[in-house]
């Protein structure tokens, strides 16, 4: 489905000069991946592991306002322990306001995570800011992203957590091309609370991108 949705993006961007011609809107569907190490403690167990995530995102933008949906998520195979091997599936709403140099960002969030303790499922709400700035007329644009999680319960209701992230961002893309190809680096930080114990983990890794973007 999401490679489809793509391909009817780029199919209207090539049938006509005027395709990318939104009215002021600007349009972006693509793909990225994230080769990525996780590291993870539970009852004093602690575990390493490395994976690779891959999702889809799309977003619009006006002037002053944008909205963004993200789908992504892997699997972690243990170098050490089982505590930090599973699988992880993330997804997230988002809206944000301001000038693209910076601009204000809120939204909801859901994470699920299967592994050796069984499988959770928590939900949050992302605060934060972001920021694009292109570095003169080259079609390279500098960007990036940090945000908290606010809110978070488990799918019972039982758990809480809190949580953060940063990402940060090369992209190109060309004057004549409706595409974009992005090199990032991403880095969150996530606690899952209980009566009992903490379960705090980190993962990091370098973001591969890609897709579509017809621009105003």
């Amino acid at each position: 489905m999401r490679r489809g949705l793509m391909v009817v993006l780029w199919l209207a961007a090539a049938a006509s000069p005027g395709a990318a011609q939104l009215k002021g809107i600007e349009v972006s569907a693509g793909e990225a991946i994230t080769i990525a190490k996780r590291n993870a403690a539970f009852d004093s167990t602690l575990g390493t592991a490395t994976g690779t995530m891959s999702g889809f995102d799309m977003a619009f933008r006006a002037k002053w306002f944008g909205a963004e949906a993200r789908l992504f998520g892997g699997k972690f195979a243990g170098d050490s322990g089982s505590t930090a091997g599973g699988k992880i599936a993330n997804g997230d709403i988002n809206l944000y306001g301001g000038p693209s140099t910076i601009a204000l960002l809120v939204g909801y969030g859901r994470r699920g995570f299967t592994g050796a303790f069984g499988s959770t499922s928590w939900s949050f709400i992302r605060v934060g800011v972001r920021s694009d700035l292109p570095l003169g007329g080259s079609g390279l644009h500098a960007g990036v992203a940090i945000a908290i999680y606010t809110g978070v319960s488990s799918l019972g209701g039982t758990g809480k957590g809190t949580g953060k992230e940063a990402v940060t961002s090369l992209t190109y893309t060309p004057e004549r091309i409706p595409v974009y190809v992005m090199l990032g680096y991403r880095r969150e930080q996530f606690t899952a609370t209980s009566g009992s114990n903490d379960r705090p983990e980190e993962l990091s890794g370098i973001v591969f991108g890609g897709g579509v973007r017809l621009k105003p």
